[in-house]
């Protein structure tokens, strides 16, 4: 495996020692607006670019690299797209979003919004 794995506890031991770590959120603008990790960047991973990485990481090359979703699905997919890519020394969150919120951490929250697989149960609901 091209990156290592850590708990939300790890993380937030590691973003009270360094609030400049570079810590990337691979969910949908949405999720990301509901409630996010207030250190975190977005950077869906459906948009994914090693090249926006790369860019993001100018002049920390040797910093580690934090990636997080809702629960670690998205994160871990994000991890091995950018170790394909030749990044290194990325980190993959562990239970993601869903766990640093159930350890009782603090998120910056805004405007609840429906994810895209609810709207469409909405709507063939509808039918």
């Amino acid at each position: 495996m091209a990156f290592t794995c850590m708990t939300v506890n790890e993380l937030a031991d590691v973003l009270a020692r360094d609030p400049d770590a570079i810590l990337i959120d691979v969910r949908t603008p949405g999720e990301y607006r509901t409630a996010h990790i207030p250190q975190a960047r977005l950077m869906p991973l459906a948009d994914l670019k090693p090249e926006a990485v790369r860019a993001l990481r100018a002049g920390k090359e040797d910093a580690p690299l934090y990636v997080i979703c809702q629960a670690g699905g998205r994160s871990r997919q994000a991890c091995e797209k950018l170790a394909a890519a030749g990044i290194s020394k990325i980190v993959n969150i562990e239970g993601g979003t869903a766990a640093w919120i159930k350890s009782g951490r603090t998120v910056t929250r805004g405007k609840a919004t429906m994810s895209v697989e609810c709207q469409v149960r909405v709507a063939m609901g509808s039918l």
